[in-house]
C-alpha cells in the first residue's frame, strides 16, 4: 500500500510537470483531436488513427490505454449516450469497431464502463436480426445488403473480443450473455457471411480452448449443435449453405461426431445419385446447374469426420463415378468439370496409404483408373503424391512386377507408366532418386512389344496412344537431371525411327536447346564422343545413326564450334574415329550406306572442314574421296550435299584447278529448282575462293569469268538457266565488277524476258530490278574511280582514235582478243554453235544442244582426281 501510494504520488508529480510543459500539452491536444474520430463513421480514418495511436505511443514507451485516458469520458459519452441501434448504420459501425479496438488493448480501455453490458447486447441483437429487420421491415437492395453484412461482422468481431477479455470477464459475471453469444456463433458460422463466419469461428475456437472438457459448456454444445443435426433428418432439406456451415463446425467439433453421420451422408448421396431423385422439399431447385452442389458440399464433409477410410474409401469413390455419370456433357459442372473430384481429393489426402491401396487394386477398372489419375495430376493432391513418391516397392509390385502370364500384365504397366508420368512432373529428379523404377521403364522402352504396338498405332485405344509419349517424358525428366547418362539421349532417338501420328517436336527442341546450347564443354565432348562410337557401331540400325548424327551430333558441334574455344569439344582421336571409321571405313561397309546416313555424314564433313580445317589437313585425301564418290552417284540430295562439302573442301585447301573448275560449271548449269537451295549454298562458299584458287594468269579474265559468259551464251535461251545464273552474278557482284563488260548486255538484253512478261512471276519481276539496279551501281562506281583518277591529256587526233578503241574494246574488240578471251577448246565439250541476231543488233552465240542441264566434265573416272587434291 505505501508502494502504491508513492507511484500515485509520482504519477501527480509527472502530471504536473506535464501540464506545465508546451509539447506535453501540443501531445494532449493532438492525442485529444485523435481520440474524438476513434469512433468515426470514416473507416479509412478509423484505421489510420489506430496505427497512429499505436506509433504514438511506441514514441513515448506509454500505454495506449494510459494516452487515451485523460479522454475516457468523451469517447465513452460518443458511445454509450444512445442505444446502438438508435444510430445510423456507418455510425453503428464505427462505434462498434472502435470500442472492439478499445477492449483489445493491453490494459483493455473502457472495460469498467456501466453501459458495456447492454451495449453488448444491443451487438448481439443486431448480429442475429435479419437483413429486413435491420432496414426496418423494408426490402434491402444489394449496396444496403453489404452494409448490413458489414454491420454485422463488426458486431461479432466486438463479441468476440469481448469472450477474450479478462478485464471484461463475461464468464463470471454475464454467464447467461456470454452463452447467447456462444449460441450466436454457431448460427453466425452455419448461415453467416464470410467475414462474419470468419469472426464467429474464432471466437468459437478461442471458446473451446479455454472451455472443453466442462459439462456446463458440454451441455450448451449439444443444445447449439441440435437445430444443425435437425436439418439433417432429411436430405431434401439440405442446402449449400448448411451443408457449409456444418463443415465450419466438423473443423473445430470433430470430435463430437460419430461415423454415424458419415453413414447416413453416405445414404444422402446415394440418393442423390438415383435416377428417379424425389424433388426437394418447397419445389424445385431455382437452378439447375446448382443442383450438383449439394452432393459436392456433402462429399466434402468426409474428410473432416473421425477417421474410417475402410468404411468410406469404397463407396465415396464408387457414388463420386455415379454421380458423374449424372452431370450432362458440357455446361459449368460436367462430367469434363466436374465438382466432385475436388471435395473427394481432401478425403483421399487425408488417407493418402489406404486410398492408394484402394486404387491400385482397381488399376484395370477403366472408371477408377480416369478417377484416380485425374486426382493425382490436381493441384491439391500433394499428400498423394508424396505417398506415391515414398512407397515405390507398393506401386512396382501392383503394376510393373507383375507377372506377364497375368491377364491385364499390359495394363498394368502402362497404368504405372501414367502414375510415373505424373510423378514426374511434379518431382522432376524422382527418377534420379529410383533407379528400380527408371530400369523398368528403360526396358518397356526397349521392349519390341512397345515398338510394335507403336507400329499399329490404328488399333490403339486413344489413351494408349500416348503410351510412348509418357515413357519420353519420363524419360525426359530423367535425362534433364542426369546429364551425364548419354545412353538415355541415345535411346530416345528409336522414337523417329518409326512414324507415328503423335507430335514428338518437344523431344527435337530439348536436343537443339537444351542439349546442343545447354550442356557444358565437357558434357557436350562426351556425348558427341558417345554418339560417334554409337555411329561406327555395325550393330546399329542406321536410321538411328542418321537420327543421332542429324539431332544430337551436328546441332552440338554446329553450337559449339561457332564460339571461341569450341575447338576443345572434338579432340585428335576423335576426329580421327569420325574420319577412319565413318567417312572412310572402306569400299564394302560404304556401299552399305544408304543415302540419308551418306547426307548426315557430309554434313557433318563440311562442318569438320568449315571450323576445323587445321585439325584436317593429314585427312583431306579421305574427305575428298568420300565427297567426289557421292558425286558420282545418281541420288540427287546426297549428290547436291557433295557439291557443297567439296566447294568447302576447294575454299579450305588447295586444289587442282580442273577439278575447281569442273566443280564450278557444274554447278552453273544445274539449274532445276528442286536443287536450288543447296546449288546456290555450294556456289556461295565457293565463289569467293575463285580469285584466289583461279587466278587469271596470262589471261585478261580468269578462267571462271570466261565460263560463266560461254554459259550465259549457250544456255541463255532456257529462262530458268538464265535466272539461276543472273542471281548468282547479283548475289557476287563485287566480284564481278571488274568484269563487267562481259555481262552487261546480256543482263540489259535479258531485262525484257525476265520481268516484262504479264505471266512472269514476282521473284522474276524483282531479279529484273536487281539486274538494273546492278548496272547502275556499276556505272556510278565506274565514275566515281574515274573522278578519283589523275586526268591525262592526249593530244593529237589518232591517240583520240587509240583511247575510243581501248574504251569500246571490252564489247567488240579485235579478233585476236576474242580468240584470246574464248575458253579453252578441251572444256568445250564440243557443242556446236551457231549465231544469232538478237532485237538489239548484237550478236550471240546460241548451242544447239538440249536444255538439259550438262553433266559434270570429270575427267577423272576413277578417285584419281581427288587423289591428286
Amino acid at each position: 500500500a505505501v508502494a502504491a501510494a508513492a507511484a500515485e504520488k509520482e504519477k501527480e508529480k509527472e502530471k504536473k510537470e506535464e501540464s506545465k510543459d508546451p509539447e506535453q500539452i501540443a501531445f494532449k491536444e493532438v492525442v485529444g483531436h485523435l481520440s474524438m474520430e476513434l469512433v468515426g463513421g470514416h473507416t479509412t480514418v478509423r484505421s489510420n488513427i489506430q496505427k497512429l495511436l499505436g506509433e504514438l505511443a511506441q514514441l513515448t514507451g506509454r500505454d495506449v490505454a494510459d494516452l487515451l485516458e485523460p479522454f475516457r469520458s468523451s469517447i465513452s459519452q460518443q458511445i454509450f449516450k444512445r442505444r446502438l441501434t438508435n444510430f445510423p448504420v456507418p455510425v453503428q459501425i464505427g462505434h462498434l469497431d472502435g470500442l472492439t479496438y478499445c477492449l483489445s488493448l493491453k490494459p483493455a480501455f473502457l472495460a469498467g464502463e456501466p453501459n458495456l453490458v447492454q451495449f453488448f447486447q444491443d451487438a448481439l441483437n443486431v448480429a442475429e436480426m435479419e437483413d429486413q429487420a435491420i432496414a426496418g421491415g423494408r426490402q434491402p437492395d444489394g449496396g444496403v445488403v453489404a452494409q448490413f453484412n458489414l454491420l454485422r461482422t463488426h458486431c461479432v468481431q466486438l463479441l468476440r473480443t469481448a469472450m477474450a477479455s479478462s478485464e471484461v470477464s463475461l464468464s463470471t459475471n454475464n454467464q447467461e450473455l456470454r452463452n447467447q453469444i456462444i449460441l450466436m456463433f454457431f448460427k453466425v458460422i452455419t448461415k453467416g457471411h464470410h467475414d462474419a463466419v470468419i469472426a464467429a469461428r474464432e471466437g468459437l475456437a478461442e471458446v473451446l480452448q479455454t472451455q472443453r472438457g466442462k459439462a456446463p459448456f458440454k451441455d450448451l454444445l449439444q443444445s447449439s449443435l441440435r437445430p444443425v443435426l435437425v436439418n439433417l433428418a432429411d436430405y431434401r432439406k439440405l442446402n449449400v449453405p448448411l451443408l457449409e456451415g456444418l463443415s465450419r463446425l466438423l473443423e473445430l467439433l470433430s470430435s463430437w461426431f460419430n461415423v454415424t453421420l458419415g453413414e447416413k451422408l453416405l445414404d444422402y448421396l446415394q440418393k442423390w445419385a438415383e435416377p428417379d431423385k424425389a424433388t426437394p422439399a418447397g419445389g424445385q431447385i431455382k437452378k439447375a446447374s446448382d443442383e450438383p452442389k449439394i452432393p459436392a458440399a456433402i462429399i466434402q464433409l468426409f474428410h473432416l469426420l473421425p477417421p474410417a477410410p475402410e468404411k468410406f474409401m469404397q463407396k465415396l469413390a464408387q457414388l463420386t463415378i455415379d454421380l458423374e455419370l449424372k452431370l450432362p456433357s458440357v455446361g459449368d459442372f460436367s462430367q469434363v468439370r466436374s465438382p466432385y473430384r475436388a471435395p473427394l481429393t481432401k478425403f483421399l489426402n487425408r488417407f493418402p496409404s489406404e486410398a492408394l491401396d484402394f486404387f491400385y487394386g482397381k488399376l484395370t477398372e477403366p472408371q477408377y483408373c480416369k478417377l484416380f489419375q485425374h486426382i493425382l495430376r490436381s493441384e491439391t493432391a500433394s499428400p498423394l503424391r508424396d505417398e506415391v513418391r515414398r512407397s515405390v516397392q507398393k506401386l512396382l509390385n501392383h503394376t510393373f512386377l507383375k507377372d506377364p502370364a497375368h491377364a491385364d500384365y499390359h495394363e498394368l504397366r502402362f497404368q504405372g507408366v501414367a502414375i510415373v508420368r505424373t510423378i514426374c512432373k511434379f518431382f522432376p529428379d524422382w527418377l534420379r532418386e529410383s533407379p528400380m523404377v527408371l530400369d523398368h521403364l528403360q526396358r518397356i522402352w526397349l521392349s519390341k512389344e512397345r515398338i510394335a504396338r507403336l507400329q499399329k498405332e490404328e488399333e490403339l485405344e486413344l489413351e494408349h496412344l500416348l503410351e510412348s509419349k509418357k515413357l519420353v517424358k519420363c524419360l525426359l525428366c530423367y535425362a534433364r537431371c542426369n546429364t551425364n547418362d548419354h545412353e538415355v539421349l541415345f535411346n530416345m532417338l528409336t522414337i523417329f525411327t518409326v512414324r507415328s501420328v503423335v507430335d514428338y517436336s518437344f523431344l527435337k527442341q530439348f536436343y537443339a536447346h537444351e542439349v546442343a546450347n545447354g550442356y557444358t564443354l565437357s558434357q557436350r565432348k562426351s556425348m558427341v564422343l558417345h554418339m560417334i562410337n554409337k555411329c561406327k557401331d555395325p550393330a546399329v540400325p542406321q536410321e538411328l545413326k542418321v537420327q543421332a548424327l542429324q539431332l544430337l551430333v551436328i546441332p552440338t558441334l554446329t553450337s559449339t564450334l561457332s564460339k571461341p574455344g569450341g575447338e576443345s569439344v572434338l579432340d585428335e582421336s576423335t576426329i580421327t574415329t569420325i574420319v577412319k571409321d565413318l567417312l572412310d571405313p572402306g569400299d564394302e561397309i560404304l556401299s552399305r550406306y544408304d543415302e540419308a546416313l551418306h547426307i548426315e555424314l557430309l554434313q557433318l564433313a563440311t562442318l569438320l572442314i568449315r571450323y576445323l580445317k587445321n585439325q584436317l589437313v593429314s585427312h583431306r585425301k579421305e574427305l575428298i574421296k568420300f565427297a567426289w564418290d557421292r558425286l558420282k552417284r545418281d541420288e540427287t540430295t546426297s549428290k547436291q550435299w557433295a557439291y557443297v562439302n567439296v566447294c568447302r573442301f576447294i575454299e579450305a585447301y588447295d586444289a587442282p584447278h580442273k577439278i575447281i573448275l569442273q566443280v564450278y560449271v557444274a554447278l552453273l548449269r544445274a539449274f532445276q529448282p528442286e536443287q536450288r537451295p543447296l546449288l546456290k549454298q555450294a556456289l556461295d562458299i565457293l565463289t569467293p575462293a575463285l580469285p584466289k584458287r583461279l587466278p587469271p594468269q596470262e589471261h585478261k579474265y580468269p578462267i571462271w569469268i570466261r565460263y560463266t559468259k560461254k554459259i550465259i551464251v549457250e544456255e541463255g535461251h532456257s529462262l530458268p538457266h538464265l535466272i539461276h545464273i543472273w542471281h548468282f552474278l547479283v548475289r557476287h557482284a563485287d566480284l564481278f565488277y571488274s568484269s563487267r563488260a562481259q555481262f552487261v548486255p546480256q543482263m540489259v538484253n535479258s531485262l525484257n524476258r525476265i520481268g516484262m512478261a504479264n505471266s512472269c512471276p514476282v521473284e522474276n519481276r524483282k531479279l529484273a530490278i536487281d539486274l538494273a539496279d546492278l548496272v547502275m551501281t556499276w556505272d556510278a562506281r565506274r565514275i566515281e574511280a574515274a573522278k578519283a583518277e589523275p586526268v591525262v591529256k592526249v593530244e593529237g587526233k589518232e591517240e583520240a582514235k587509240v583511247v575510243v578503241k581501248m574504251e569500246v574494246d571490252g564489247e567488240a574488240g579485235g579478233a585476236d582478243e576474242k580468240k584470246r578471251d574464248q575458253p579453252d577448246e578441251g572444256l568445250d565439250n564440243g557443242a556446236p554453235t551457231k549465231k544469232a541476231k538478237t532485237e538489239a543488233g548484237a550478236v550471240t552465240t546460241a548451242t544447239a544442244a538440249a536444255s538439259a542441264p550438262t553433266p559434270v566434265p570429270v575427267t577423272p573416272s576413277t578417285p584419281r582426281g581427288p587423289d591428286a587434291a
